[in-house]
């Protein structure tokens, strides 16, 4: 349990400081060309200067990892949204995102659903503000592919 939890921990910090960049590097657009690279710097600022990030997801030990990463990063409130799954979380999800707001940062969608958010453009490509660079940073929980 420790083990995952430090793992889910790393990615709540990085899907957080994500989070973080893009609302202080992107504009009201969708337009990547007007984003910038994410440094560690830029990290570092965020998570000191702190801010909301809402997450929708229902994976249990996320409680846990929001708590733990708020001790971390005091000046980062975590906003957990995990009171629906499944049918309920998507329509949600794809009613935020139709509407244009109330959609939350991070969303936990499983792989069965990423089409219908890819193909709808609902999902965020996070590799201009610097997703691709912190890939080597996470690893994959054993046990899964």
């Amino acid at each position: 349990m420790r083990r995952t939890t430090g793992r889910l921990l790393r990615g709540m910090a990085i899907l957080s400081v994500l989070a973080l960049g893009a609302t202080a590097c992107g504009g009201s657009g969708d337009d990547s060309s007007s984003t910038k690279a994410v440094s560690a710097s830029d990290i570092q600022a965020a998570l000191q200067k702190g801010g909301s990030v809402t997450v929708w997801a229902w994976e249990p030990t996320l409680k846990t990892v929001a708590a733990d990463f708020q001790k971390k990063y005091p000046k980062v409130k975590i906003n957990l949204v995990s009171d629906r799954s499944g049918d309920k979380h998507y329509t949600a999800l794809s009613n935020a995102i139709a509407a244009g707001k109330g959609v939350p940062d991070v969303a936990q969608v499983e792989y069965f659903a990423l089409s219908q958010y890819s193909l709808t453009k609902g999902l965020t490509n996070l590799t201009p503000y610097g997703a691709d660079k912190l890939a080597s940073s996470t690893r994959p929980v054993r046990g899964t592919r």
